[in-house]
């Protein structure tokens, strides 16, 4: 099926009805979305890919096909609810909205178009969506860096209309890294930094770099958007371990930007292990079983 012709391009949708003024970057993936191209956005951290692209793109689909059917999964359930589903919920009390019901994980239209949110779980097993004339189908995929192959291929098996996969950066591994690669030549792919976003200061880009270097993984993936090699994100300096009750806010900012870069370790032979769980500001010594993996040099 032919792209169809929306009653409002997206941009006006995005400017005119929900207040946006997209960034250089949003505006040209945005573009790519209206003309039907299958989309990968790999964005530094705190872009707004899902708060600006991702939401804007399912309510003018609902907007301009009342019948659409949207289909939103991510790699994090949470994240999912948190971000893209709070985010979408703001819109309720607009007029051109006052008629959809929001949900925790969905919004529904009076004609029985849709918004909804599925775990990697369900999505694995979304084969049905195929869309029709008067019904199009909308596929988004956020954090799509650690959704496993299988539920991409699950997804590919859906007849979609419009298809955007986005994330940060990662591993130079798995199905998205693929689409930006391998496959390259059949995706419409934007890659932005944080040097784009004028909302990300540039103090924090450079105190980032002075803590990291600018050639690390961590700072390359974070403010570059660039996957990086397995082997080069393996271990986070954090300076000598006193206690957890020691830790000065120098440790767990730290500890923070490695969540936050989703830095995972492996075993470094006679090194101290840490696990993390839960609020950072609350370490305490019962969360250390689960969680992120956080290796401390010293002892």
């Amino acid at each position: 099926m032919d792209t169809p012709r929306p009653r409002l391009g997206i941009l006006e949708f995005a400017e005119s009805v929900l207040g946006i003024r997209p960034y250089q970057w949003q505006r040209k993936t945005l573009c790519h979305i209206e003309a039907g191209h299958p989309t990968a956005l790999t964005a530094c951290n705190g872009a707004g890919k899902t708060s600006t692209v991702l939401v804007a793109a399912a309510l003018w689909c609902l907007f301009n096909w009342p019948r659409g059917r949207v289909i939103v999964t991510s790699a994090s359930w949470s994240q999912l609810k948190k971000q893209f589903f709070d985010t979408i919920r703001l819109q309720a009390r607009h007029p051109l909205f006052r008629s959809h019901t929001f949900n925790e994980a969905e919004v529904r239209t009076r004609e029985g178009g849709f918004v909804i949110g599925l775990s990697v779980d369900e999505a694995g097993k979304a084969e049905g969506y195929h869309e029709r004339p008067d019904s199009p189908v909308m596929i988004l995929a956020d954090e799509a860096k650690s959704i496993a192959d299988d539920v991409f291929t699950s997804l590919l098996r859906c007849t979609a209309t419009w298809r955007v996969y986005a994330s940060s950066a990662g591993p130079a591994c798995g199905a998205f890294y693929s689409c930006l690669t391998t496959f390259r030549n059949f995706w419409a792919c934007v890659l932005v930094k944080s040097s784009e976003c004028p909302h990300i200061s540039q103090e924090s880009i450079e105190l980032d770099r002075a803590m990291w270097g600018e050639h690390s993984p961590q700072f390359r993936q974070k403010h570059l958007a660039e996957f990086t090699a397995e082997g080069d994100q393996d271990c986070v300096r954090l300076p000598p371990y006193d206690g957890v009750q020691d830790w000065n806010l120098r440790n767990r900012i730290e500890i923070r930007c490695a969540l936050e870069n989703e830095v995972h370790a492996q075993d470094f032979g006679s090194l101290l292990c840490a696990f993390v769980h839960g609020d950072i500001e609350r370490i305490g010594r019962e969360s250390w079983d689960q969680g992120n993996r956080i290796f401390l040099f010293g002892r």
